[in-house]
């Protein structure tokens, strides 16, 4: 059985940034297999089967990216804190 969205939603939440990042590429990697047909014959066995799987980690990533542009806001809010240029390196300050 497969979790649903809103309780993977809730697991990511937990997670650091760096964690969340591992994950979407896992997710990738598991979606770009199947899309590229490179599942094993044996793998159909399963339950759920890698069509389910591929249709559950689509809408994981699209949680899993909502929650990690979250956490980048909140990561970067400290930089825009300071009015001082080094604020933003790169952009001009409030002043310029």
């Amino acid at each position: 059985m497969m979790a649903s969205p809103g309780y993977m939603k809730s697991e990511y939440e937990k997670m650091s940034y760096e964690e969340l990042l591992e994950e979407k590429k896992q997710l990738i990697e598991s979606i770009n297999a199947f899309e590229n047909d490179d599942i094993d014959e044996d793998e159909w066995d399963i339950c759920p089967g890698p069509d389910v799987q591929y249709q559950m980690n689509l809408e994981y990533l699209g949680v899993l990216a909502l929650v990690i542009a979250e956490k980048y806001r909140t990561r970067t809010d400290d930089w825009f804190d300071d009015d001082s240029p080094e604020a933003c390196p790169g952009n001009p300050g409030p002043d310029d």
